[in-house]
């Protein structure tokens, strides 16, 4: 690189230092009114709302698809539920269950309601929409002495015992959460302006359950 070729670097180098000089006097020059100083002030204390209840009151749609669940080896017991004789049969042994493409749909919306205790509103939230779907069970025997017997007869009743294993699953699964939505409904009680304060809104906001 020669001397010309430096020199026109230093050249371009100094012309942006200038205009970048410029810049800023031009920017500083900007007369600030009380007015503007109100608006800016009002808009560095107040963020953009994400939880609008007024709109949509949902703070949760939990959406999972293509769920597996597998227990390789468990343990039962078959038996009558009210024993005839001594030699009435009784199955025992291990077994196998897989689950395939399992989906969860949950939607929880905060609403208000008035408390019994301190008579004041306190935000709540309630499981509005839930389903659970189940398209493919997998459910084998084994170490029963009759674990031909036994899955054999789930080839004729697979139908009826998935739809129980789908019932019941589903039955867990809700009863998970509307357990986590009562504990989570005691802090929100004890501890509403807290929530208030996380969801960036105000008791007049919620709708009445």
């Amino acid at each position: 690189m020669d001397d010309d070729e430096l020199m026109e670097i230093a050249i371009r180098d100094v012309s942006y230092q200038i205009r970048l000089h410029n810049d800023e006097k031009h920017h500083n020059s900007i007369p600030t009114t009380p007015l503007r100083k109100a608006k800016i002030s009002e808009e560095s204390r107040s963020p953009r709302r994400l939880f609008n209840p007024r709109k949509d009151p949902t703070v949760l749609c939990l959406k999972l698809t293509g769920l597996t669940c597998r227990l390789d080896t468990f343990s039962f017991r078959v038996e009558p539920k009210e024993p005839i004789s001594q030699y009435d049969p009784v199955f025992e042994g291990t077994g196998s269950l897989a689950i395939e493409d399992a989906s969860i749909n949950v939607t929880i919306e905060c609403l208000k309601k008035k408390d019994m205790v301190t008579k004041s509103l306190v935000p709540i939230f309630v499981l509005k929409e839930y389903d659970f779907e189940l398209e493919s069970i997998d459910l084998s025997f084994q170490e029963t002495g009759f674990d031909w017997v036994l899955n054999y007869a789930i080839v004729g009743f697979r139908e009826i015992i998935s739809d129980l294993v789908a019932q019941n699953m589903k039955e867990g699964v809700r009863y998970q959460i509307c357990n986590s939505l009562d504990n989570l409904n005691e802090v929100a009680r004890n501890n509403a302006d807290v929530i208030l304060k996380l969801l960036g809104i105000h008791i007049e906001d919620l709708e009445l359950q």
